[in-house]
């Protein structure tokens, strides 16, 4: 991405700059067309442009500030936004493992009250049977384990 941003400024600061306009020269060598920069006998020119003036190479340079100032602005944007995402990634991240910490308690909770269940004698049983079962549910509902 941010190669591509790079690339156009590039791009667009080149393009937006006058071309010094330099004469074609269309040449016929051998029964062949041929194209160069310089004079050849019996050369035609077939190209040419007049020199930029003055206006048009402030225009340019205009044009060029103000690429610049949009590609900073998009620049700014982009680290405003590559830093929102980095900021919800770590809390994502801690959020994930907040809730990792808090099954495994839940886990070893279910795990202890199953283990008192087992142990329970007389009236204690029921009680602890219930308590193992809400514990396993609790479970259950906020870790996503059966």
């Amino acid at each position: 991405m941010r190669t591509f941003i790079f690339t156009s400024a590039f791009l667009i600061s080149i393009l937006s700059l006058p071309l010094q306009s330099q004469a074609a020269y269309r040449c016929l060598e051998q029964g062949r067309v041929i194209y160069q920069d310089t004079p050849c006998p019996n050369g035609k020119i077939i190209a040419s442009a007049p020199p930029a003036n003055k206006e048009d190479r402030t225009a340019a340079l205009q044009r060029a500030a103000k690429n610049k100032a949009e590609l900073s602005q998009i620049d700014t944007t982009r680290a405003k936004a590559e830093a929102a995402e980095a900021k919800l990634a770590s809390q994502t991240a801690k959020e994930t493992q907040r809730r990792a910490q808090q099954c495994k308690l839940l886990t070893m909770q279910q795990k202890w009250a199953e283990q008192d269940a087992q142990q329970a004698a007389g009236k204690k049983i029921d009680a602890a049977q219930i308590k193992a079962r809400r514990a396993a549910e609790k479970t259950s509902a906020l870790c996503g384990t059966p």
